[in-house]
């Protein structure tokens, strides 16, 4: 998908989580930039929605295809918080 839209090259996908009736999958992303880029991306996503659940469906050959839903993974965002407060320790001496 990247590849054909130079747009959406900055996202990656991070994870992906199946509900347990497998209804729906959340897939999770993130960007170099964070979470106002994935938002600015998002609408470009969805647009491209339908034709992933296709692909998805042809991959799966399940009987149902689950409803993609498009998240961003704050999980990247907290790492970089607690990574800044222990660098911030270490250069106190706090640490």
């Amino acid at each position: 998908m990247a590849q054909d839209e130079p747009k959406l090259q900055s996202l990656y996908i991070s994870r992906v989580r199946l509900s347990t009736d497998y209804g729906l999958c959340f897939v999770f992303f993130h960007t170099a930039e964070g979470k106002e880029e994935f938002e600015e991306k998002l609408p470009l996503l969805i647009l491209y929605k339908p034709s992933l659940r296709s692909a998805l469906a042809k991959a799966i050959r399940g009987r149902y295809t689950p409803n993609l839903i498009f998240k961003y993974d704050e999980v990247f965002d907290k790492q970089k918080k607690v990574d800044d407060l222990i660098e911030k320790l270490k250069t106190e001496g706090k640490l």
